[in-house]
C-alpha cells in the first residue's frame, strides 16, 4: 500500500512535468517555424527526447498502478475524484466515466466532511498518514470493508490526495471467525473449569492444583483434611503444610525430579494442619506437562492417620507383648529361685532337726524351727502373691470396705517388718500427722498388704544404716495420703510407669536382693480398687519416694459435714 502511494505521487509529478514539457516543446516548435536557427532546432530536438522519456516513464508507472490489486483514488482539494485505477473500478463495480468528478465522500463515508463549510482539506487533515478502516459504498448499495491510507501530494501550484483502499472483508471475516472461536474456546474452558471444580468438590479425596510452589485451587476435602479456610490456602506457598524449612526443602528435592521426568510421585508424609496438629497422608503428585513446569502439577492427599495409629498400636502391642514375654521369662526364673530358696531351707532344717532331735540342745532346735518358720512364711507370701495375681487377672480380687484407723494398720505393718529391717540394719520411722486417728473407709487387710509390699521393697534395697520413713496425713482435699521414702538406688525416670506392670522390676534394683516383680503391680491394683492414685515423686539425690492418695469415702464426707 505504501509503494502504491509512492508510485501515484511520482506519477502525478511526472504528469505535471510532462504537461509543462509539452507546452515548452510547443513554444519551441512555433519559434522554429519562423526561423532557420540551428540552436533552436537543437533545443527542440532535446525537448522532444525529454518529452518522450517522460511519456515512457508515465506509461510504465501507470501500468504498475493499474496492475495493483488495491483501489487507488486521486482526489482533488475540493474532494472530487480526479483519477482512479482499474482495481478501483472493479472494487466499486462502476465505470471510470461515472466515478470521475464524483465526491470522495459518496464512496467513503469517512471522507464526507462533517462540516462542509470548513472544506474537504480541513476534514481529512487528521487522517493523513494514519491508515483507517472504512465502509466503501459500491454499486447496488453494497458495502465493502476496506483499509484506507491517505497521502497529501503537492504538485507545483496544485495539490491532490491519494487514497489507497485495500479490501479487508476477508480479513474481517477471519477476525470475526477467530473472535467467535476464541469466545467458544473461552466458553469451553469455563465449562470445563466448572466441571473440574465440581469434580474436585465432589471427590472425597483431598486435591490441590499447585503452580510454582503456590496453591492455585483446592477442593473442600482438602480444606477439611488440613483444617484450613480457602482464603488461608489460595495463593499461599506450600510451605505452610510443613513443620520446618528443612522438611519442606527435603521433600522438594525428593518429589520434583520425579515430576519433571513425567512420573507419578507418591509416598507417605507427615504434614501440618491448620490447628498445628500432625497429619499423616499418602501423597500422589503428577505434573500437568513434564516439559512445561510452569503449567503446575496436581496433588492428591489420602488420610492415613487411622492406618498409622493402627500400625503404631500394633507395634506398641508387639513391643509390649515381647516385653511381657521377657518379663515372664525373668519372672519364672526369679520365682524358681524364690520358691526353691525357702523350700530348701525348710527341708534342710527339718532334716537337721530330725537327725539331731535326741542329742541337740533346746536352743539349737529352737533355731531350726525359727528358720523353718521364716522360710515357710516367705514361701506363703510368695504363694499369696501368686494367688492375688491370678485373682487380679480374672477380676475376682475381693475387697471388704469398712471404716478403720489407717494409722493403726500402718503401725501393725511396721511392727511386723521391724525384724526384717533390723537384719538389714535399716531404721523404720513412722510419722502420723495430726493428733486424731486417721479414719478411712478401706479394706484394712489390703491396705496392710499394700504397706508391707512398699516397706519390704524399701528395706530390701536400702543401704545399711539408712532410714525408711513412712508418713500418714490428710491433704487439703480431705484425702488420705500415705508415703514411703527410702535412700536406695531409686527408679530411673523412664521406668517409673513400667515398674507398676506385672513381672517388671527396675533396672537399678536387679541386684540379687530378690523379688518377683509382683509387689508393685499388686499395690497398684489395690489402690485402683480404692479409687486412689499411686505415684513416684521426684527426689533430690538417691532413693525412691512412693505416695499413695486414697479417698476416705463416707468417713471423710461425714467429717466434712460435721
Amino acid at each position: 500500500m505504501l509503494l502504491a502511494l509512492v508510485i501515484m505521487a511520482t506519477l502525478s509529478g511526472l504528469i505535471v512535468r510532462h504537461s509543462q514539457q509539452s507546452q515548452q516543446v510547443q513554444r519551441l516548435r512555433l519559434q522554429a517555424q519562423g526561423t532557420q536557427n540551428a540552436q533552436l532546432q537543437q533545443q527542440l530536438q532535446q525537448q522532444l527526447q525529454l518529452e518522450d522519456g517522460y511519456r515512457q516513464t508515465i506509461l510504465r508507472l501507470r501500468a504498475i498502478v493499474e496492475g495493483s490489486g488495491d483501489a487507488i483514488l486521486v482526489i482533488g482539494r475540493d474532494g472530487l475524484i480526479r483519477d482512479l485505477n482499474r482495481a478501483a473500478e472493479a472494487m466499486l463495480g462502476q465505470s471510470r466515466e461515472v466515478l470521475l468528478a464524483l465526491p470522495a465522500g459518496a464512496l467513503l463515508s469517512e471522507l464526507h466532511p462533517a462540516e462542509p463549510a470548513l472544506g474537504f482539506e480541513h476534514h481529512v487533515a487528521p487522517r493523513i498518514g494514519r491508515p483507517f478502516e472504512a465502509l466503501m459504498i459500491c454499486s447496488a448499495s453494497q458495502m465493502l470493508q476496506v483499509e484506507v491510507s491517505l497521502t497529501h501530494v503537492v504538485i507545483g501550484q496544485d495539490a491532490v490526495y491519494i487514497a489507497v483502499c485495500r479490501d479487508i472483508s476477508a480479513r474481517k471475516a477471519s477476525e470475526a471467525a477467530l473472535i467467535q472461536l476464541k469466545d467458544s474456546l473461552a466458553e469451553q474452558v469455563e465449562t470445563q473449569s466448572r466441571q473440574l471444580s465440581a469434580l474436585l468438590d465432589a471427590s472425597p479425596m483431598a486435591m490441590a492444583y499447585i503452580v510454582e510452589l503456590e496453591f492455585k485451587q483446592v477442593n473442600h476435602a482438602f480444606l477439611e483434611l488440613f483444617h484450613r479456610r480457602e482464603d488461608e490456602i489460595i495463593g499461599q506457598s506450600t510451605r505452610i503444610l510443613y513443620d520446618s524449612d528443612e522438611h519442606f526443602a527435603r521433600t522438594g528435592r525428593q518429589v520434583y525430579p520425579v515430576l519433571h521426568s513425567g512420573q507419578v510421585s507418591q509416598g507417605e508424609i507427615c504434614l501440618q494442619r491448620g490447628d498445628g496438629a500432625a497429619q499423616w497422608v499418602y501423597m500422589y503428585g503428577k505434573a500437568v506437562s513434564a516439559d512445561k513446569p510452569a503449567l503446575g502439577s496436581i496433588w492428591l492427599y489420602q488420610d492415613i492417620s487411622a492406618q498409622r495409629a493402627a500400625e503404631d498400636n500394633l507395634r506398641h502391642a508387639k513391643e509390649l507383648a515381647e516385653e511381657n514375654s521377657r518379663a515372664k521369662t525373668e519372672f519364672l526364673a526369679n520365682m524358681s529361685h524364690e520358691l526353691r530358696t525357702p523350700m530348701h531351707a525348710i527341708l534342710g532344717f527339718a532334716e537337721m532337726g530330725q537327725n539331731r532331735v535326741e542329742r541337740a540342745a533346746a536352743d539349737k532346735l529352737r533355731h531350726y524351727f525359727e528358720r523353718i518358720h521364716s522360710s515357710g512364711t516367705r514361701l506363703l507370701t510368695l504363694l499369696n502373691d501368686l494367688l492375688d495375681l491370678s485373682k487380679m487377672e480374672v477380676g475376682k480380687m475381693i475387697y471388704t470396705m469398712a471404716p478403720c484407723d489407717v494409722g493403726q494398720v500402718a503401725r501393725e505393718a511396721v511392727d511386723e517388718l521391724r525384724g526384717m529391717a533390723q537384719r538389714h540394719d535399716v531404721h523404720l520411722q513412722l510419722v502420723v500427722h495430726g493428733n486424731a486417728p486417721l479414719y478411712a473407709e478401706v479394706d484394712a487387710f489390703r491396705i496392710g498388704q499394700l504397706l508391707r509390699n512398699l516397706l519390704s521393697n524399701a528395706i530390701k534395697f536400702s543401704p545399711a544404716g539408712t532410714p525408711v520413713q513412712i508418713d500418714l496425713a490428710i491433704d487439703t482435699a480431705a484425702n488420705l495420703c500415705l508415703s514411703v521414702r527410702d535412700f536406695g538406688p531409686g527408679v530411673p525416670a523412664a521406668e517409673q510407669e513400667q515398674i507398676f506392670n506385672t513381672f517388671i522390676q527396675s533396672s537399678l534394683t536387679k541386684t540379687g536382693a530378690g523379688g518377683t516383680g509382683l509387689g508393685l503391680a499388686i499395690c497398684r491394683e489395690i489402690v485402683h480398687a480404692h479409687r486412689g492414685r499411686i505415684e513416684i515423686l521426684p527426689v533430690a539425690g538417691r532413693g525412691a519416694h512412693f505416695r499413695v492418695t486414697l479417698p476416705r469415702g463416707s468417713v471423710g464426707a461425714s467429717e466434712e459435714s460435721a
